[in-house]
């Protein structure tokens, strides 16, 4: 079932690249839901402290745009206020915040493919299974080969499915188990080997 309030997936189709000098002027920002008074996010993706008095040091600090930094292959930022402080995802405070919370079994997707794009523009929430098939088609899914933990390649793939030999002789061969040489001769693995 697709979530009612991720029709965000609309703009996914539309989207459009770049974005333009001018798009700064028009950048909207709400504040994060759990965080009011203390942090916004932007349709653009950026994140920004608000202005605030801190009781205890007795002194008022200035709003500003947090730099984000890369934890793995997202950009995060981390929320704080009075003893607690929290590391959040760019992508899922612009979706959370603009779009709402997602339905169970959603995470959030980059449409382009790009991780470090977080416009709203370019997110939406989609199953486990969209996202993936989302990776594959922008060719940021590893498969074959590009993994790097694999044993086979395609040729070696080729000469199995056409191979008469024992699934145990062949898995000796080529430094694998009999299950997978059973995959690829069922073609439950490597299934893209033509």
């Amino acid at each position: 079932m697709e979530n009612p309030q991720s029709d965000v997936s609309g703009h996914c189709a539309s989207y459009s690249g770049a974005m333009g000098n001018n798009r700064i002027s028009m950048e909207s920002w709400k504040s994060v839901p759990g965080w009011e008074g203390l942090y916004q996010v932007s349709d653009l993706g950026r994140v920004r402290s608000q202005a605030r008095f801190s009781a205890i040091k007795k002194r008022t600090y200035g709003g500003r745009v947090l730099a984000p930094s890369n934890s793995g292959k997202y950009l995060c930022v981390i929320l704080s206020r009075i003893g607690a402080q929290e590391k959040r995802y760019v992508h899922r405070l612009v979706l959370e915040t603009f779009v709402g919370p997602p339905m169970n079994g959603h995470e959030a997707c980059h449409c382009n493919g790009n991780c470090l794009d977080n416009r709203l523009k370019n997110l939406r929430w989609d199953t486990r299974l969209g996202n993936a098939n989302d990776a594959r088609a922008h060719g940021t899914r590893p498969i074959g080969s590009r993994k790097t933990q694999a044993k086979l390649n395609e040729a070696k793939v080729r000469e199995i499915i056409s191979s008469d030999e024992s699934s145990r002789a062949l898995a000796k061969r080529f430094g694998v188990s009999p299950t997978i040489v059973e995959r690829v001769k069922r073609r439950t693995a490597w299934r893209h080997v033509v």
